[in-house]
Protein backbone atom coordinates (compact mmCIF):
# COMPACT_ATOMS: atom_id res chain seq x y z
CA UNK A 1 0.00 0.00 0.00
CA UNK A 2 2.02 2.97 -1.30
CA UNK A 3 0.67 6.38 -0.27
CA UNK A 4 1.98 9.95 -0.59
CA UNK A 5 4.23 11.08 2.24
CA UNK A 6 1.96 13.99 3.15
CA UNK A 7 -0.99 11.55 3.54
CA UNK A 8 1.13 9.28 5.73
CA UNK A 9 2.20 12.16 7.96
CA UNK A 10 -1.36 13.45 8.24
CA UNK A 11 -2.71 10.01 9.17
CA UNK A 12 -0.03 9.53 11.83
CA UNK A 13 -0.63 13.00 13.29
CA UNK A 14 -4.36 12.25 13.54
CA UNK A 15 -3.71 8.90 15.18
CA UNK A 16 -5.28 6.95 12.33
CA UNK A 17 -4.51 3.28 11.89
CA UNK A 18 -2.96 2.52 8.53
CA UNK A 19 -3.28 -0.77 6.65
CA UNK A 20 -0.44 -3.25 7.08
CA UNK A 21 2.50 -2.76 4.74
CA UNK A 22 1.71 0.91 4.11
CA UNK A 23 4.77 2.82 2.87
CA UNK A 24 5.76 6.20 1.49
CA UNK A 25 8.59 6.31 -1.04
CA UNK A 26 11.16 9.07 -0.59
CA UNK A 27 14.49 10.02 -2.11
CA UNK A 28 17.19 12.26 -0.65
CA UNK A 29 19.17 14.93 -2.47
CA UNK A 30 17.48 14.87 -5.90
CA UNK A 31 20.13 12.87 -7.70
CA UNK A 32 19.81 12.54 -11.48
CA UNK A 33 19.06 8.83 -11.18
CA UNK A 34 15.78 9.73 -9.45
CA UNK A 35 14.73 11.30 -12.76
CA UNK A 36 16.37 8.82 -15.11
CA UNK A 37 15.66 5.48 -13.42
CA UNK A 38 13.26 5.78 -10.48
CA UNK A 39 10.60 8.17 -11.81
CA UNK A 40 9.71 6.15 -14.93
CA UNK A 41 9.26 2.95 -12.89
CA UNK A 42 7.22 4.65 -10.18
CA UNK A 43 5.04 6.38 -12.77
CA UNK A 44 4.49 3.07 -14.58
CA UNK A 45 3.06 1.57 -11.39
CA UNK A 46 1.27 4.76 -10.33
CA UNK A 47 3.23 5.02 -7.08
CA UNK A 48 3.45 8.43 -5.41
CA UNK A 49 6.86 9.57 -4.22
CA UNK A 50 8.68 12.47 -2.61
CA UNK A 51 12.08 13.90 -3.51
CA UNK A 52 13.89 15.92 -0.87
CA UNK A 53 16.28 18.37 -2.53
CA UNK A 54 19.11 20.64 -1.45
CA UNK A 55 18.43 23.96 -3.23
CA UNK A 56 22.02 25.10 -2.76
CA UNK A 57 23.36 22.15 -4.77
CA UNK A 58 20.82 22.83 -7.51
CA UNK A 59 21.63 26.54 -7.66
CA UNK A 60 25.35 25.74 -7.80
CA UNK A 61 24.68 23.55 -10.85
CA UNK A 62 26.13 20.38 -9.39
CA UNK A 63 26.10 17.81 -12.20
CA UNK A 64 24.90 14.91 -10.08
CA UNK A 65 21.60 16.54 -9.00
CA UNK A 66 18.54 17.43 -11.03
CA UNK A 67 18.01 21.01 -12.07
CA UNK A 68 14.88 23.01 -11.38
CA UNK A 69 13.50 22.18 -14.84
CA UNK A 70 13.50 18.43 -14.18
CA UNK A 71 12.07 18.91 -10.70
CA UNK A 72 9.24 21.05 -12.10
CA UNK A 73 8.53 18.37 -14.68
CA UNK A 74 8.32 15.66 -12.02
CA UNK A 75 6.16 17.90 -9.86
CA UNK A 76 3.70 18.35 -12.72
CA UNK A 77 3.55 14.55 -13.00
CA UNK A 78 2.60 14.28 -9.31
CA UNK A 79 5.89 13.96 -7.44
CA UNK A 80 6.10 15.89 -4.19
CA UNK A 81 9.25 18.02 -4.09
CA UNK A 82 10.39 19.09 -0.62
CA UNK A 83 13.32 20.93 0.95
CA UNK A 84 15.94 18.64 2.44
Amino acid sequence: NVIPLNDLISALQQGETLPDKTVAITFDDGYNNNYEQAAPILEKFGYPYTIFVNPKLIDEGMSYVMGWDKLKELSKKGALIANH
